[in-house]
């Protein structure tokens, strides 16, 4: 759900803008819509239709930002501990250039110093620094059909995906979640057939949800396979395209999360 998307092939700079939350819209109690606005985001171009941002935040216990514009990852690295900036990637969910403004979806999941636990408490003048943006998509140039797997984390990214299918190709959704209640928004996807699967109340990243629905498609060696899940999700996945013969340029598998460490 993006404007001013690039070429396939076109030069996208990477850069680090200084922005602010402008409001926040809670979609249902484990997510949250966080809406972030600055004079560059008007002029920003993204390079993909899953275009992500690193979400750069203050440290714990601190309302300011300790990086500008200058930011790079050598700095990053060179900076103490406790001024460094956290955060994590998010996809961009909807971009309106003429507002200046990005929308990213947030899952909620608890934690005192992740990027979650930031949008749970973030307020309008919230200030935040993103760096970016990246693309990671690069699908084959044909595919007999399009099959995407995604937990919470992933849904926005594989929804932007979706919309940049060559028209007629088939395509199916598969999405994990905890409830009918805790569905993310999907945007305008026509002709693709989206199946949920439910955790019920178990642990995000302790089921075979995403791996068994994908295996009960049995995808074609030219079938294109994307995932964005847990990383033992996305291994699961990784063995079943293999043993399926799916083609490697066909395959676009991103561990967005573990569940051992801290989640963002």
């Amino acid at each position: 759900m993006s404007t001013g998307t690039v070429q396939p092939g076109a030069a996208t700079p990477i850069q680090t803008m200084i922005t602010a939350v402008s409001r926040v819209e809670d979609v249902h109690p484990a997510l949250r819509r966080v809406t972030l606005t600055g004079p560059a985001i008007g002029d920003l171009v993204l390079p993909g239709p899953e275009a992500f941002f690193h979400l750069l935040l203050p440290p714990p216990g601190r309302a300011t930002l300790t990086v500008d514009t200058s930011f790079t990852w050598e700095a990053y690295a060179a900076t103490p501990e406790g001024d460094r900036p956290r955060g994590a990637y998010y996809t961009v969910w909807e971009h309106r250039p003429a507002s200046a403004e990005i929308d990213v979806l947030v899952v909620l999941h608890g934690g005192v110093a992740t990027a979650s636990a930031w949008a749970a408490r973030a307020n309008p003048g919230d200030p935040v620094a993103i760096w970016g943006p990246r693309t990671a998509f690069a699908p084959p140039p044909a595919a007999s059909r399009w099959v995407l797997c995604a937990d919470e984390t992933g849904t926005p990214a594989a929804a932007g995906v979706l919309r940049a299918r060559p028209p007629g190709t088939p395509a199916i959704l598969l999405l994990e979640t905890d409830t009918p209640a805790t569905r993310q928004p999907l945007g305008d996807l026509p002709d693709v057939e989206v199946r949920w699967c439910y955790r019920r109340g178990r642990p995000a990243g302790s089921t075979t949800l995403l791996p068994d629905a994908l295996a009960d498609e049995s995808p074609g060696p030219d079938a294109f396979v994307w995932a964005a899940a847990e990383h033992e999700a996305v291994a699961a996945v990784r063995d079943i395209v293999a043993a399926a013969g799916v083609r490697r340029a066909h395959r676009s598998l991103l561990a967005y999360w573990r569940r051992s460490a801290p989640t963002t």
